[in-house]
């Protein structure tokens, strides 16, 4: 397998020669390049990035993610090889879908992607494919110290000493602020009493400092998109979300605590969840317990509501609702009722409980929206928020089309939603501008125009050039289909725009060893004369440079790459 050891953005591009085949010890290095090495096309790629949900920015250290769900054995790396799972590297990676498997409308494709890595809470999201080409999924991960809150969201972390045995030597609270302003912001609570024992599912006390770490979600569109796939879905369809809340105890030695031993006196630790209420839903409330980590799951049916209810400043009306743990077990409360208790031991001291209800009625999202794209291009970042249902995805306008049609099947990936009548969907198109309309997402067909490009930005084409040394050529017949661009401009916390494989041009010449002359990107709504950080990725592979935009709209800007230039013969 032909390899740099570390690749630049346009080798990344351009060096699709890379095979899984092992050439052992045949040939030297110029022989290997040589050869030209057929590959299966790949119809369906999932262009993947995963950031920091605090501020937006692509997670440096590595992101493990595994598949699983019911086409999970589809899944191949860009050579068409079984993958399992992958390893994202400063953000970005592809991955496709086994040329057999044919996703249609009828017959989708669904993967849940779940997504770990170092200093951050592990969470899980929902893929859904209907048709050949690319789908583009941003997994947000949030910072496990709490405290690095993003919208949506707000927490506390606080320190508790433990004895040789495992118990705490002082009680300790942890209080988070509103989530907003608004009259539906959520708010929580977490307190752990003194003489406490804190110990692991196996039975392992807690050792010296534990940290304490409690977040709490309300129901807005970017909070529940930070949620695990499976604390919005049950065995009957996606459920409405009233907020979650998150929890862990953990010591210095990574050893988090599953039971919480009670104390004399009957005190336990107890977390307390503010959330608004559905006002306008009906149905079953219900709590989902979720191990985000290997997505173990658990859904409990609470008491239904009465009049206890408490009202925010706004007047809208808030609930609250306790979680009390004693010897690895915990009871849910609401103001008319408790559950039993519930054990908590598959959870593994990753507490996470999603609040809201079993819809009293679900449908199969039939919506369509029918967007005209009036001269916008490049990518199109797509919210829908109703009555505790959100979703947010990233579709690529296709360059050929003056009009597309999204459907809101695509949008949620499960087969029923809850019938929550209207529901928002915002556009955003690359030049930043936004457009809504209001849809019912169960079967109403409708059309939206996007605003036209604004006048202060251009589209333009990067052209990457060999620029071998004379006499010496780029011999690479490549199997592109596996790599993707993404670009932002350079300083911005913005979400990168992606450029899809479709969209792409490689140029070659005529002869039998399509000798690459240079491969063109398309960029829209860029602004001229201005840095842009452009990152290319094929496979696990990425990397980045700053590229500056062309003066006016149509321009192109070319640009050489040293190690692409090193591979030259």
């Amino acid at each position: 397998m032909l390899r740099t050891a570390r690749l630049s953005l346009f080798a990344v591009l351009l060096l699709g020669l890379v095979t899984s085949c092992d050439f052992g010890a045949a040939g030297d290095a110029v022989d290997r390049f040589e050869v030209l090495v057929g590959l299966p096309s790949l119809a369906s790629v999932v262009n993947l990035q995963a950031v920091d949900a605090s501020d937006g920015s692509p997670i440096s250290q590595e992101v493990q993610v595994t598949f699983d769900g019911q086409d999970e054995s589809s899944v191949v790396d860009i050579y068409s090889d079984p993958l399992s799972e992958i390893t994202v590297k400063g953000g970005f990676a592809n991955f496709a879908v086994d040329s057999t498997r044919s996703p249609s409308s009828e017959n989708p494709v669904r993967l849940t992607l779940r997504a770990q890595a170092e200093g951050f809470s592990a969470t899980s999201v929902s893929v859904q494919i209907t048709q050949e080409g690319s789908v583009n999924r941003v997994i947000r991960l949030s910072p496990e110290n709490p405290e690095q809150s993003s919208e949506g969201t707000s927490g506390s972390r606080e320190t508790v000493n433990t004895d040789d045995n495992g118990e705490t030597t002082t009680a300790v609270t942890a209080q988070t602020g509103k989530t907003s302003s608004g009259s539906d912001a959520a708010e929580g609570s977490a307190s752990i009493p003194a003489g406490t024992s804190l110990r692991t599912a196996d039975g392992e006390p807690l050792q010296g400092q534990v940290t304490t770490d409690l977040s709490v979600f309300d129901n807005s569109s970017n909070a529940q998109e930070l949620l695990p796939a499976e604390a919005k879905v049950t065995e009957n369809g996606r459920r409405q979300i009233r907020g979650a809340v998150r929890f862990q105890a953990k010591d210095g030695g990574g050893r988090r605590a599953s039971q919480y031993g009670g104390v004399e006196g009957g005190e336990a630790t107890e977390i307390a969840a503010d959330l608004p209420t559905l006002s306008t839903s009906s149905g079953t409330p219900s709590v989902t317990f979720v191990n985000p980590s290997t997505g173990a799951s658990r859904t409990v049916e609470l008491a239904a509501s009465n009049s206890s209810q408490r009202l925010s400043a706004g007047k809208r009306a808030q609930e609250e609702t306790t979680f009390q743990f004693i010897d690895g077990k915990v009871v849910v409360t609401t103001p008319s009722g408790k559950t039993d208790s519930i054990d908590m031991s598959q959870f593994e001291g990753e507490f996470f409980a999603a609040i809201g209800l079993e819809p009293s009625q679900r449908c199969a999202p039939q919506g369509t929206l029918d967007i005209g794209s009036n001269g916008q291009s490049g990518s199109l970042d797509v919210s829908v928020s109703g009555e505790g249902l959100s979703a947010n995805t990233q579709v690529s306008i296709p360059r050929s089309q003056s009009s597309f049609t999204l459907s809101a099947a695509d949008l949620f990936g499960v087969e029923m939603i809850p019938d929550v009548g209207s529901a928002t969907v915002t556009l955003r198109a690359a030049d930043e501008q936004e457009v809504s309309t209001q849809i019912d997402l169960c079967s109403e067909s409708t059309s939206l125009d996007l605003p036209a490009p604004a006048s202060d930005r251009i589209s333009a084409t990067v052209r990457v050039v060999p620029d071998c040394p004379q006499g010496e050529r780029l011999p690479v017949s490549p199997p592109f289909d596996g790599y993707s661009v993404a670009y932002r401009q350079s300083g911005s916390t913005d979400q990168y725009q992606t450029v899809p494989k479709e969209d792409i041009t490689i140029n070659t010449t005529d002869d039998d060893l399509e000798t690459v002359t240079s491969a063109v990107v398309p960029v829209s709504s860029v602004f001229p004369n201005t840095d842009y950080e452009f990152v290319g990725t094929f496979g696990e592979e990425s990397s980045s440079q700053v590229v500056t935009m062309p003066g006016q709209d149509g321009n192109e800007v070319t640009v050489t790459d040293q190690e692409l230039r090193d591979q030259c013969r």
